[in-house]
């Protein structure tokens, strides 16, 4: 089996933009699917029975790219041991997360505060063993637009005024950023990824939307003392600051939902 810059466990929605950036740039990258499609390799990972063949098919790689969520604490160890035990133990690894735990109010950074969750403490352990964790805001890209989610998340009047803030990231810029950090590594860190913004999901109702949920939004910021959107921070459940993450690794993200490249 061939060696591989980046070897990408869990093809995916997001695997497939690590995919394009790396073709895009002269990167050798590979990639795992549980079915083997599209030109993947077959690879599903067991954190009970795990099959120690299945990663001796896997390539040697540079870094290696988890974008999965880890089912238990004990995940990190038997994943990083079986490959290393395979492919010994030079690789870097990246874990793409989740923000959830973040729980600030207003503001919350990669320090926290935040409220420890079963995949929080996977990540936790992942980090203790090198590491690096990218805790993502909302995904968004392509046909995958956080304005087709408006009718979901506010089918009525009262489901809108309980929803706050917003986070997104491109799935470009996570890419760019995960071919980033793998050449400047970060071991046992952890970084929230948003794109520097906070969005207000009244806003994104005003500004995608027509008829009823339009007069909603009008009405509530009349009944709720806001004096505009999008609402401060401190009038929302909570603001993410990504800010450490950009300057770390000396990029900005070029995506931004109201200012799409």
């Amino acid at each position: 089996m061939k060696t591989v810059e980046i070897l990408i466990l869990g093809y995916g929605w997001q695997g497939k933009y690590v995919d394009q950036i790396c073709r895009e740039s002269g990167i050798n990258v590979a990639a795992t699917t549980t079915s083997g499609r599209e030109e993947t390799i077959p690879f599903k990972f067991d954190p009970v029975n795990s099959d120690p063949q299945q990663y001796k098919r896997l390539p040697s790689a540079k870094t290696v790219l988890i974008t999965f969520p880890l089912p238990t604490i004990e995940s990190a160890a038997i994943i990083m041991g079986l490959y290393n035990a395979a492919h010994g133990d030079k690789s870097k690894w990246i874990l793409l997360g989740s923000t959830r735990a973040f729980v600030g109010k207003p503001w919350a950074d990669r320090h926290g505060p935040v409220q420890p969750d079963a995949r929080y403490n996977a990540e936790e352990a992942f980090l203790k063993l090198g590491g690096c964790v990218l805790n993502l805001a909302g995904l968004y890209g392509g046909s995958r637009q956080p304005q087709n989610w408006i009718p979901r998340v506010a089918p009525t009047k009262e489901a809108l005024k309980l929803k706050t803030s917003l986070h997104l990231i491109h799935g470009l810029d996570v890419a760019r950023l995960i071919v980033k950090v793998s050449n400047n590594f970060t071991a046992g860190q952890r970084w929230i990824v948003t794109d520097l913004r906070v969005y207000d999901w009244w806003e994104l109702v005003l500004g995608y939307e027509a008829g009823e949920r339009l007069d909603w939004v009008r009405e509530l910021i009349l009944e709720s003392g806001c004096k505009a959107v999008p609402r401060p921070p401190d009038m929302m459940d909570r603001a993410l600051d990504s800010k450490e993450v950009w300057k770390q690794f000396d990029m900005k993200p070029l995506e931004s939902l109201f200012h799409p490249k």
